[in-house]
């Protein structure tokens, strides 16, 4: 994959974890997209990204795992792309503490609903 960006002469390069952090913004976006993924359903977060940003321009898509390093050392391509292609602060990863959503319940298909997005919409 070819980086098509341009940069001043002697600027640095963002590394892949630093284009993917939640806590940088730019601007305002029209929607945020917000998805958490835990095991088997982590596979389905980019393409949702995907879609969720070809149908809705300006928009963001923040995105839970349980382990963010393992999350992007099986999707950096994929993520790399979605970030080329939809521009920077498109997308974004971050991780959550599992421990702690635990103790407020157990059923994790409701975890979602107990984590507060960082990206700010409209």
């Amino acid at each position: 994959m070819t980086d098509n960006r341009t940069y001043d002469a002697g600027q640095r390069l963002p590394s892949l974890a630093e284009r993917l952090d939640c806590t940088q913004q730019t601007s305002t976006f029209r929607v945020n997209f917000f998805a958490m993924g835990l095991g088997q359903h982590e596979r389905t977060l980019l393409l949702y990204a995907l879609f969720a940003l070809t149908s809705n321009p300006n928009s963001t898509v923040e995105i839970l795992v349980a382990d963010v390093g393992e999350f992007m050392a099986l999707r950096q391509r994929g993520a790399a792309w979605i970030l080329d292609k939809f521009g920077e602060h498109c997308l974004c990863v971050r991780g959550v503490e599992q421990a702690a959503l635990i103790r407020r319940t157990a059923v994790r298909n409701t975890w979602r609903y107990l984590v507060v997005p960082l990206r700010k919409a409209e």
